[in-house]
């Protein structure tokens, strides 16, 4: 079927061209340091809720929406013999979790950064976890366009994943919740960060949990592009976390016309 890009682009419609329901998939992204930085893993799950018919084809209207639903950072120092194992425990959990469509064999897609150090650690990982991962390997780069490397590797531009990820942070269709272990310091880093992917001036000096949501952020949208809003109808571009908190009071009625009276 044909999916028109012309403006005006409705960002539903791709989503009611899906027959079926999709089951719900796991992405976790790793972001890999050691000495300066620590190495972090987020989990998200992708859900698919159906959203009334269209008006035109009576299909059912199928929005996904991606969850983040753990946050780890690793202590400075851990070896990277030890991230096999961790990758290992947290797929254990999703197996035993009750979100899980298949106890057996849920989908669970991990994209891991490889670049620097991070290509012995891709290769561990497909080498002892490959037949329970699918492991999506990717290079960091600061171009401005997505290119494929050999060996499966992605060339992924930093300023795609962050504000790709604020985007989705400001229309909704990523989650956060509220009780979320290190959600302080995810914002913390995000508001540190500008969408170009540099450090503010007075910002912090981490960017690990950033990266990692980020990292499964992209994941994300190879399985599901109606995730990312079309950047021409978005209204933010920046997440602003205490909109989450705080329900904003109704805006104030328009003053009532007085109408004139005509002289007899």
């Amino acid at each position: 079927m044909f999916l028109p890009n012309n403006p005006p682009f409705d960002p539903g419609f791709a989503a009611r061209v899906r027959r079926e329901t999709p089951k719900p998939a796991w992405f976790l992204g790793l972001d890999l340091g050691q000495r300066l930085d620590f190495s972090a893993l987020a989990t998200t799950q992708l859900t698919w809720t159906e959203n009334g018919r269209c008006p035109v084809s009576w299909e059912i209207r199928r929005v996904p929406t991606l969850s983040l639903l753990a946050l780890d950072r690793f202590p400075l120092g851990t070896d990277y013999e030890e991230i096999p194992g961790m990758l290992a425990a947290r797929a254990d959990m999703i197996d035993a979790s009750p979100r899980a469509y298949s106890p057996t064999n849920p989908a669970k897609h991990t994209v891991i950064d490889g670049g620097g150090p991070g290509a012995p650690v891709v290769d561990r990982v497909r080498r002892t976890l490959g037949h329970r991962l699918n492991v999506k390997p990717i290079m960091i780069t600061s171009g401005k366009l997505e290119s494929h490397l050999g060996k499966g590797y992605n060339g992924v531009p930093r300023r795609t994943l962050i504000s790709n990820t604020l985007l989705m942070l400001a229309n909704g269709s990523l989650k956060v919740p509220a009780s979320l272990d290190l959600r302080e310091e995810l914002e913390k880093e995000f508001a540190a960060l500008s969408a170009g992917g540099a450090h503010h001036p007075t910002g912090a000096n981490h960017d690990d949990l950033v990266m990692a949501v980020s990292l499964a952020v992209w994941g994300s949208l190879l399985s599901a592009p109606e995730l990312l809003p079309d950047r021409r109808l978005a209204q933010y571009d920046v997440w602003d976390a205490n909109n989450e908190r705080h329900v904003p009071p109704p805006p104030p009625e328009p003053p009532k016309r007085q109408k004139r009276r005509r002289a007899k």
